[in-house]
């Protein structure tokens, strides 16, 4: 523990300015718990009973509070305004003395990057709340589901893995017998024709979409994007400062003639063909024929996500966009491959043209060059012995079958008062209450809450945000026991809320 004595005087006074200092820079935050006595006595090179007598005049001012068997927690922090001021007038017996601090220097600026990202996007999940529910239902981003039997076989190679790990890390494109699985794999299932070289493993799709978006786009870039699309492909090209244009979707996807002039001075265009995300809509053959025109022409590249490629019900498995491309336009990344088989793990795959392969060396190498060696090698041998493939198939099975019971509940329970898109996508449904005004989206959380049901908006994937609420429902970790009792609480909760809206109506009026 690195601590320095403040001020001058009575030891006990130095060890309380010490303490009160790192309460008001937020080093101790409010509910934190402070060192035990002994500790702090040790790290100043002080006696115990000095620091007995700077915690009690911590306490007595209000800085923290004693827990009986538990400890010293911090219960507020001076205000910013105050940080600066000297806690006590000098001379006041029996008072702590603080000098003044310093006036602080000049801020140091930093980059535009940093000034145009702002962290992850606040979650909208009131988890705070979560102990007193019990038996919640969550329907929200955070569950994941897996395969018991592909896990099992996960950490049989993960074992044999570790016996024979090279002592050299893997390349910066990650490990060579990762990227051979995957050639195969890719081709098999994707019809991608591809060099070793251009494939990259990362550790992410959001490291994916930052990599493509690092190599394609600068300030003033135009970048179309679906809407809606995954926020965090916004994110990406939007912190470099490129000027994202948002291209309306049908029924069947994107119509790159309806949005050619949406799109008349893009230089990148993001797309999922396969299955998009999160509508389920796949592209016919005539559309993705001419979006590659439209790339040729412009000229542009076009990014194509393949997510949930593995899951889809009742669609037909159709070669990727990649596969058609005679120019060497397209680049292509699998969204989390691996997460479904365990789910702490979100690896992808980015497959580049020949002519920016250079370039996404250079970069990747600036900021990943091991990429977590231990578990690609690992996932090199889980695809080459078939097991990816077939966890694939069984987790193909289980999700289709809670889908269509979700789905079936939800239509019994609301009937016309929701409308339902991605039909397609496993996992995951998008639920329209076109009736609910989007600004009781947080009404209907609380309530669902209250009921026992954890729910997520979808509003943060729309470029022009719907006027309705709409719901992102991720059902694949939910017990098929609990997908009907989910349906009639988001019904029940849904029929609240507009009591509530009708009441407040009737009031304005």
């Amino acid at each position: 523990m690195l601590l320095k004595l403040e001020g001058a005087g009575p030891l006990y006074t130095r060890v309380y300015a010490t303490l009160r200092r790192q309460i008001v820079e937020g080093r101790f935050a409010a509910g934190k718990r402070l060192p035990g006595t002994r500790t702090v006595a040790d790290a100043l090179g002080v006696s115990r009973t000095v620091v007995l007598h700077a915690y009690a005049q911590l306490e007595a001012e209000g800085y923290t509070a004693t827990r009986v068997g538990s400890g010293t927690y911090v219960v507020d922090a001076v205000p910013v305004t105050e940080r600066l001021a000297p806690a006590y007038a000098e001379g006041n017996p029996g008072r702590a003395t603080v000098e003044a601090e310093e006036a602080r220097p000049p801020e140091v600026p930093t980059s535009r990057l940093a000034g145009r990202v702002h962290g992850a996007p606040p979650t909208d999940l009131p988890r705070e709340l979560l102990d007193d529910v019990v038996g919640i239902v969550n329907l929200t981003d955070g569950a994941v589901s897996y395969d018991v039997r592909g896990l099992k076989a996960w950490r049989q190679v993960l074992t044999q893995a570790m016996d024979s790990l090279p002592t050299d890390p893997p390349e910066v494109a990650g490990a060579r017998p990762l990227r051979e699985a995957l050639l195969d794999y890719l081709l098999r299932e994707r019809g991608v024709v591809t060099n070793i070289d251009d494939v990259f493993i990362v550790n992410s799709a959001q490291q994916a979409r930052d990599l493509i978006a690092r190599v394609l786009a600068d300030e003033g870039t135009v970048v179309g994007v679906e809407d809606p699309c995954h926020p965090g492909v916004r994110r990406a090209f939007g912190a470099l400062g490129a000027r994202v244009e948002a291209c309306a979707l049908d029924g069947d996807g994107l119509d790159i003639t309806a949005q050619a002039q949406v799109l008349v001075n893009a230089r990148v265009l993001h797309v999922a063909p396969t299955c998009h995300l999160p509508t389920g809509a796949t592209l016919s053959q005539a559309r993705r024929e001419a979006l590659l025109a439209w790339a040729y022409a412009q000229p542009a590249w076009i990014v194509e996500e393949d997510v949930d490629c593995d899951h889809r019900h009742g669609v037909r498995t159709l070669p990727s966009l990649a596969s058609m491309d005679r120019h060497e336009r397209v680049i292509y990344y699998m969204s989390g491959f691996a997460h479904t088989v365990y789910p702490a793990m979100e690896m992808s795959c980015v497959v580049v043209p020949s002519a920016l392969r250079d370039k996404f060396h250079a970069l990747k190498a600036l900021s990943d060059r091991d990429g977590l060696a231990l578990r690609q090698y690992a996932w090199a041998n889980y695809v080459a012995a078939g097991e990816y493939r077939r966890s694939q198939r069984r987790l193909t099975q289980q999700l289709l079958r809670k889908h269509e019971m979700l789905v079936e509940a939800l239509q019994q329970a609301l009937g016309t008062d929701i409308r339902i898109e991605g039909k397609a996508v496993a996992g995951q449904v998008l639920a329209h209450l076109p009736s609910l005004d989007a600004a009781w989206m947080s009404l209907l959380r609380e309530e669902a809450l209250r009921l026992g049901l954890l729910l997520q908006s979808a509003e943060d994937w729309y470029c022009h945000r719907p006027d309705h609420v709409v719901l992102l429902l991720h059902y694949a970790a939910v017990p098929e026991a609990m997908l009907v009792p989910a349906a009639q609480r988001l019904a029940l909760a849904y029929r609240h809320v507009q009591a509530d809206v009708g009441r407040s109506q009737r009031r304005r009026a």
